[in-house]
């Protein structure tokens, strides 16, 4: 029997909030039919920051820390992933006028961040989870 690998820092992939926020915003891409956006200019570019990515807003250019995504009137379709909690410094989610479905996930009650929500004008349905109150 092999002896289970341990695992080399050296050798192991980095995993740093910016690779986090860089998942976090893959998944809603590809959860909100990314290819069908009115306007996704630098998404997904690997060699891009992701401050560049349109519709993102960070802190400053240097840091990297998503503040806002603003992805209002831009064809936005299919549902809002869990994944976008992982976004812990988001405060503002600006999704209005879209035409995403499905329900709110409850993990947005885990953003302590998060002071604005705007998703009026979609499919959405189902009751405001309780966990948003906590905010």
């Amino acid at each position: 029997v092999n002896p289970v690998p341990s695992l080399n820092p050296s050798t192991s992939p980095t995993i740093n909030y910016g690779n986090i926020q860089r998942m976090a915003l893959t998944e809603f891409y590809t959860a909100t039919n990314g290819d069908a956006w009115l306007n996704s200019d630098m998404w997904l570019n690997a060699s891009a920051s992701i401050c560049d990515w349109y519709g993102v807003v960070c802190t400053n250019e240097n840091s990297e820390i998503i503040t806002a995504l603003q992805l209002s009137f831009n064809n936005l379709n299919g549902t809002i992933p869990t994944a976008i909690a992982l976004l812990k410094e988001l405060t503002n989610l600006e999704l209005y006028e879209n035409a995403i479905t499905g329900v709110l996930p409850t993990e947005l009650g885990m953003m302590q961040s998060l002071q604005n929500l705007y998703v009026y004008t979609n499919s959405l349905s189902g009751a405001i989870p309780s966990e948003l109150g906590q905010l």
